[in-house]
């Protein structure tokens, strides 16, 4: 008995199709591509990530953010974002913490806090370097592609600092080997009644002391706990003035002076001051905060970074 085969083959490069009409015993005929055409081999697809956050990014400002990764095994894997490689785009530890994922069909995506720590940060684009860890390739690899764009800040001045007092941490004076000598309140001689410790003076914060019979020694430091100023917002500058009640040759010094450093995200203070040269409090000397240079988010006042400062 004769065994009946007949295909007919229909297509174009790529696409194959085939009806057959088959009598009875095995298939016969073998289908082959055109000769002009070469089988492809296994196409790999490097793994690529990218990052969507919500709302407008700034610096020293956490963001909420999802990191989407495409082209990845479908095995339970380990993530991280390992550093930003750009100076000036450095991120708080809690977004390089490891992560777990399960990739299905080579995606998958993990959530994020992002707060870039540097106010440098401001107005660039930030690459994020996320790595991946697989079980049987324990190493992070680097999987690129994931960049935030950093909002420009603003530059603001406080030229009144008086005005940040009520919104700070509270100032705390400290009598150093002198027990019976005052750091606050009113020094009173033949100089008059003249205010001291940390007070308002020109419509400035101040740090004021005098001579007295007990000649003081004191410290003026911010309290605790310590408020951090609002989101976005820091602290890059400073100006501050010192004046005698005698001149250069009033018998009052700063022993230790720390409070011309600019705080970053909080507002701190630290000062040791002292007066000798007498019973009476005629001797005297003046820490002035002149000028607090401040950046932040454009369109605001500069008070509002104390105003909606919070606690750590």
């Amino acid at each position: 008995m004769r065994h009946v085969s007949m295909c007919r083959l229909a297509g174009r490069l790529g696409v194959l199709g085939a009806a057959c009409l088959l009598n009875s015993g095995p298939l016969t005929a073998q289908l082959q591509l055109p000769g002009n055409v070469r089988p492809r081999g296994t196409i790999v697809l490097a793994a690529r990530a990218s990052v969507q956050v919500q709302g407008t990014v700034y610096a020293l400002t956490e963001v909420p953010a999802t990191i989407y990764l495409s082209n990845v095994r479908n095995v339970r894997s380990h993530v991280r974002i390992l550093n930003t490689k750009v100076a000036g785009c450095a991120l708080g530890p809690d977004a390089m913490m490891p992560r777990e994922i399960t990739p299905v069909g080579g995606r998958a995506s993990f959530s994020v806090p992002l707060y870039f720590i540097n106010p440098e940060a401001s107005g660039r684009d930030c690459p994020l370097n996320v790595g991946l860890a697989t079980p049987d390739d324990p190493v992070f690899r680097e999987i690129p592609g994931a960049v935030v764009s950093i909002a420009p800040s603003q530059t603001y001045t406080i030229e009144d600092t008086w005005a940040i007092v009520p919104f700070v941490s509270s100032i705390v004076a400290t009598r150093i080997n002198a027990p019976d000598a005052p750091c606050t309140g009113v020094s009173l001689g033949l100089s008059g009644a003249i205010p001291i410790g940390a007070v308002e003076f020109e419509h400035d914060l101040s740090f004021t002391l005098r001579s007295g019979i007990h000649p003081p020694e004191c410290t003026f430091d911010s309290g605790d706990p310590k408020k951090h100023l609002a989101r976005g917002w820091a602290i890059v500058g400073r100006s501050w003035r010192v004046e005698k009640a005698k001149g250069s040759s009033d018998a009052c010094s700063i022993n230790n002076y720390q409070a011309d450093q600019p705080a970053g995200t909080w507002f701190y203070v630290h000062s040791q001051m002292r007066c000798g040269g007498g019973p009476d409090n005629d001797n005297g000397i003046r820490l002035i905060l002149q000028r607090l240079t401040l950046i932040g988010p454009p369109g605001r006042s500069a008070i509002q970074a104390f105003t909606s400062a919070t606690n750590p």
